[in-house]
């Protein structure tokens, strides 16, 4: 079981570090077009631009008939985990005489399109378009198209935003007498919700360092990889596992954690079946909305 000064000082400790080491990268809510570099690809007949908070997507001209599908799409580079959301409002500029001037808007990951709407769609569609992405994933917004004649598909994405996932697993864990401990991270991270921290299946009754940092550092330590930084402002708590191998943290999450700020946690344990007399739990991250 944990020892109660670090479940009571770890929501000072948290508030303290973020307070002491804000990261100057930190955003204020969701990311917004502007944050986002946008690359045009696809049919060189098509086009696209970038506006204030619309991005205006221009299918292949007519007459470019094909026996496969053409796209135009705009593509960015996720920063990190989380939720990609956008309003879309469609015109395919055909005169929709048949099959072959279907056209359909998508998003696409990675170079995989995702149709959306209704399917082959002959006039206009609107409607929201939401999706998830990993950290360095391509992705985007456009069209496609099987078209003969007549005009070309036309696309507005507007009211987009990219929402960080709160809690992400960076992996690093290093292996003991029952394997890496995950470690697991659940709440909103929002001032006044509760937040819980728990790792399993460490060795029993063996001393836990919990690593907060501010920052990743990612080196080499005991045969493992150390991943939050431990240089100040940091915290270093230690628990005792309890006789099923646990520590579970639980608690309110403070006030005054500016939105966009990023800590990196992550246990290590005392355990002679690591390679180096400890084990090591997979690291998170945790970004406040």
């Amino acid at each position: 079981m944990s020892r109660g000064v670090g479940i009571v000082s770890l929501a000072g400790l948290i508030l303290l570090c973020a307070a002491t080491g804000a990261p100057a990268a930190a955003q204020s809510g969701p990311l917004q077009l502007d944050d986002f570099t946008w690359t045009f690809s696809g049919d060189p007949s098509g086009s696209a631009t970038v506006g204030a908070d619309t991005l205006h997507i221009v299918g292949p001209a007519f007459d470019q008939c094909t026996t496969s599908e053409l796209f135009a799409w705009l593509t960015t580079t996720a920063p990190t985990a989380g939720k990609v959301s956008a309003h879309y409002f469609f015109d395919n500029q055909d005169l929709g005489f048949g099959w072959w001037e279907a056209e359909d808007p998508v998003f696409v990951v990675n170079g995989v399109m995702t149709k959306v709407g209704p399917g082959d769609i002959y006039s206009t569609w609107e409607g929201d378009v939401s999706f998830l992405v990993q950290a360095g994933d391509s992705f985007g917004f456009g069209e496609t198209s099987l078209d003969c004649m007549f005009g070309p598909g036309v696309l507005d994405v507007s009211a987009f935003s990219f929402t960080p996932e709160v809690w992400q697993d960076l992996g690093q864990g290093l292996a003991g007498t029952y394997g890496v401990p995950p470690l697991v991270g659940i709440g909103k991270l929002e001032a006044g919700t509760p937040y819980t921290l728990s790792v399993v299946d460490a060795l029993e009754f063996a001393p836990a360092w919990l690593v907060l940092g501010v920052a990743q550092l990612g080196a080499p330590f005991k045969g493992g990889v150390l991943v939050p930084d431990p240089a100040p402002p940091s915290a270093l708590l230690l628990f005792n596992t309890g006789p099923n191998g646990r520590v579970i943290l639980t608690g309110t999450w403070p006030a005054g954690v500016p939105v966009g700020t990023t800590l990196y946690l992550q246990y290590w344990f005392g355990d002679p079946a690591g390679p180096k007399g400890f084990s090591a739990s997979n690291a998170l991250s945790a970004t406040t909305p």
